[in-house]
């Protein structure tokens, strides 16, 4: 038997005290757990690192641009792990929004604030902490760690953003 896993779980049949070698078949036995044991290890991977394979991805960007970034993803199961960190390549022209590596279908509004994140203002040297919200279950914008949080960052806000400004951010999401 060839192992179902990982889109559906084997059924094997267990062998009792009073089983003969042949019902099950001893060797089949052996065969099927060690297929079913490398599918997990192939899911699993190898190294010390989670379950989850980190993998960069490309977003779409609204209101700003980037003359480097890296942006990462990383699923398990119904969990999606983002990281980001940008270095600008100009001012912000707008409302920031960044596009997520999967849609969640469990967001189905504006209210869900899944992460963190951070601008630094290389002029002044501060950063500035924030909050991330999930538009739609497929787009981040970015809102003030103050209160009010339903200013979103923009042009001037939280600062005046300029090229070699950084911004990074995280968040865990849960997908359909």
């Amino acid at each position: 038997m060839a192992t179902n896993y990982p889109t559906s779980l084997d059924s094997f049949t267990n062998p009792t005290s009073s089983s003969t070698l042949n019902s099950p078949s001893h060797a089949a036995q052996h065969a099927n757990a060690n297929d079913a044991i490398e599918a997990i290890e192939t899911k699993l991977g190898v190294g010390n690192h989670t379950i989850g394979t980190y993998q960069t991805y490309t977003p779409s960007f609204t209101g700003i641009a980037f003359s480097s970034y890296t942006a990462r993803y990383a699923r398990v199961n119904n969990l999606v792990h983002v990281w980001f960190s940008g270095l600008l390549s100009g001012a912000v022209t707008g409302t920031i929004e960044i596009t997520t590596p999967t849609n969640s279908e469990a967001v189905t509004n504006d209210i869900i604030f899944p992460g963190n994140c951070t601008a630094f203002d290389v002029g002044s040297s501060v950063l500035y902490p924030g909050a991330v919200m999930m538009r739609n279950g497929a787009s981040l914008q970015f809102r003030t760690a103050a209160y009010p949080m339903n200013l979103s960052w923009s042009n001037n806000l939280p600062f005046t953003w300029a090229t070699g400004d950084l911004l990074s951010f995280d968040l865990v999401y849960e997908v359909a």
